[in-house]
């Protein structure tokens, strides 16, 4: 029995397409020169292979058989035809996985482009997807690695590190300018300072971390109209604020113990601001008056960084606010700047072009989240790509300098 590779391909893309005219387009033939080959493929097997029907054509029994084998032999050629070319000239593929928080704006081009800078021997393929999907897929080994955000950076935090500046924050009057600090004071996703610092707390959750939360003074010295000093209440405020921002954190972060298949290199850290969207820009979603936040804005519910803020919110005011998941950052923001609801956003996408729009939640601190690349421990990823693909994220989340106006250096 003769039959050539060329042969075995056009048989395969005709049971393929279902059709001798499908298979000559796919292929680049006449349909003329299909029907020929699959006549000289009958003659020479000896059996017919193919039962024409009015909307094409279906495999016999013996076509059937001859399918087996084919799929089978084109394989091995497949095999033979990359083992001839040899390891030199096979191009290594890495399938890169980023969480929706860090693909925003130009985030993907620049670790595209650094890419081909720091691995020019590979093809650098990248996928979005949600922290919990990222995890799932490094342990089925259909991602080499994952960049996401595993939990608070350690070191020098911004605004969250001082009770004075959380103070300041809570409860610093409007600036007299009309500019947006004293807006941010009467926005309706904002908590008034009374209310953060007299709202009752809830009872923490089994995966809280217990401990005291500091509460407005109350008993007889205030029944009695004796006041604490106003320095006095502001350094409280700030204290309630940073127990409950790390409290919130604890929640947050990433479980370790869920982890230890996968390998964990920290890149660097990245700041995130509360933020809302400015009254009146657009129709606002939520009524004022409420001292709690309504809908906060998520761009992926397990990642750390997009589940501080519900949960700092939940602690602050004993409600928990609605959550609406949008899947991108670019969403978030739309919906942010729309009047929808709060969100928690890298520093950088709070630019001057969105100034304008969108104003830090009063009494609310920033957090600074650690990013790092995962990947599977068995098998491991060879050292040189882990190292070139470090260095590729590093160098595109460098590129981004750009903060929050008014906000930490």
């Amino acid at each position: 029995m003769d039959i050539d590779v060329r042969t075995l391909r056009t048989f395969c893309e005709v049971i393929r397409t279902g059709s001798f005219t499908r298979a000559a387009q796919r292929l680049g033939y006449s349909q003329s020169s299909v029907t020929a080959q699959m006549r000289a493929l009958e003659r020479e097997v000896g059996e017919q292979l193919f039962q024409r029907l009015p909307s094409g054509v279906q495999l016999t029994p013996a076509g059937l058989t001859l399918r087996s084998y084919a799929d089978q032999l084109l394989a091995l050629v497949g095999e033979l035809e990359e083992a001839l070319r040899g390891p030199a000239t096979t191009v290594p593929r890495l399938t890169v996985g980023v969480v929706p928080t860090l693909a925003y704006g130009e985030q993907l081009a620049r670790i595209a482009h650094f890419g081909r800078l720091q691995l020019p021997g590979a093809q650098l393929a990248l996928r979005v997807l949600g922290t919990t999907e990222l995890q799932a897929a490094l342990r089925n080994r259909e991602l080499d690695c994952a960049v996401v955000l595993t939990g608070p950076a350690a070191g020098k935090e911004p605004a969250r590190t001082s009770a004075a500046a959380l103070a300041a924050t809570a409860t610093a009057p409007a600036r007299p300018f009309g500019g947006p600090l004293a807006q941010a004071a009467a926005h309706p996703l904002a908590a008034p300072a009374s209310a953060q610092a007299s709202a009752p707390t809830s009872a923490p959750a089994a995966d809280s971390v217990a401990g005291p939360v500091p509460q407005a003074v109350t008993g007889p010295v205030a029944a009695r109209g004796h006041e604490p000093p106003a320095e006095s209440r502001r350094t409280d405020a700030g204290h309630r604020t940073a127990v409950l921002a790390e409290r919130a954190a604890r929640v947050g972060h990433t479980d370790r113990r869920a982890a230890e298949d996968l390998v964990e290199t920290p890149l660097r850290a990245l700041d995130f601001a509360p933020v809302a969207g400015l009254p009146g820009h657009r129709r606002p979603a939520v009524r004022p008056g409420s001292a709690a936040v309504h809908q906060v804005l998520l761009t992926d519910p397990d990642c750390p960084s997009q589940r501080w803020l519900p949960e700092f919110l939940r602690l602050r005011s004993g409600e928990s606010p609605d959550s609406l998941e949008l899947g991108s950052v670019e969403g978030v923001l739309a919906s942010a700047q729309s009047g929808l609801g709060c969100a928690m956003l890298p520093c950088g996408l709070t630019t001057a072009r969105h100034g304008r729009t969108l104003l830090p939640l009063p009494g609310v601190p920033r957090m600074r989240w650690q990013i790092s690349l995962l990947s599977a421990r068995t098998p491991g990823l060879p050292e040189p790509h882990l190292q070139g693909l470090a260095e590729t994220v590093r160098q595109a989340l460098d590129t981004e300098a750009i903060r929050l106006p008014g906000g930490p250096a």
